[in-house]
């Protein structure tokens, strides 16, 4: 099996349960960042935010990987790009002390946006790949 087969399958992978374990990971992914976003606002201290910064990034991180599972496509798609830049403003906050509630607020706002785009905005790719077949599944 060559690389591209391996990233890009013709169709996207799927798991038993696969639509569960996205619909837990995702509520707890909400619940963790809307916790740490009030922890930030609240000024509670470190003990409380690395547990909900924690609960929120592990429910991000595996929600993504059950993407990339599926296919590496959603890296080349716009709701792709917009999990990139979340991570990125994530990775700013330790360098951006004062800063964290407006990061953590622009994450929000790029999450909600995106995920309630339409399906056919969502999906659009910014960079085209011959033979990528995209995963347009919900949920």
């Amino acid at each position: 099996m060559n690389l591209h087969a391996l990233l890009f399958p013709a169709e996207p992978r799927d798991f038993p349960g696969r639509r569960m374990a996205r619909s837990v990971l995702r509520a707890l992914h909400i619940l963790g960042g809307g916790v740490l976003i009030g922890a930030y606002l609240f000024n509670q201290g470190a003990d409380t935010l690395a547990h909900w910064y924690l609960i929120a990034a592990l429910s991000g991180i595996l929600l993504f990987l059950t993407d990339l599972h599926a296919s590496f496509a959603i890296v080349f798609e716009w709701r792709g790009l917009s999990i990139l830049s979340k991570i990125i403003l994530l990775l700013l906050i330790p360098l951006a002390p004062g800063y964290e509630v407006a990061i953590l607020v622009a994450v929000l706002a790029i999450g909600s946006l995106s995920s309630h785009l339409s399906r056919r905005f969502r999906h659009r790719l910014w960079w085209e790949i011959p033979n990528m077949a995209q995963d347009q599944r919900r949920g």
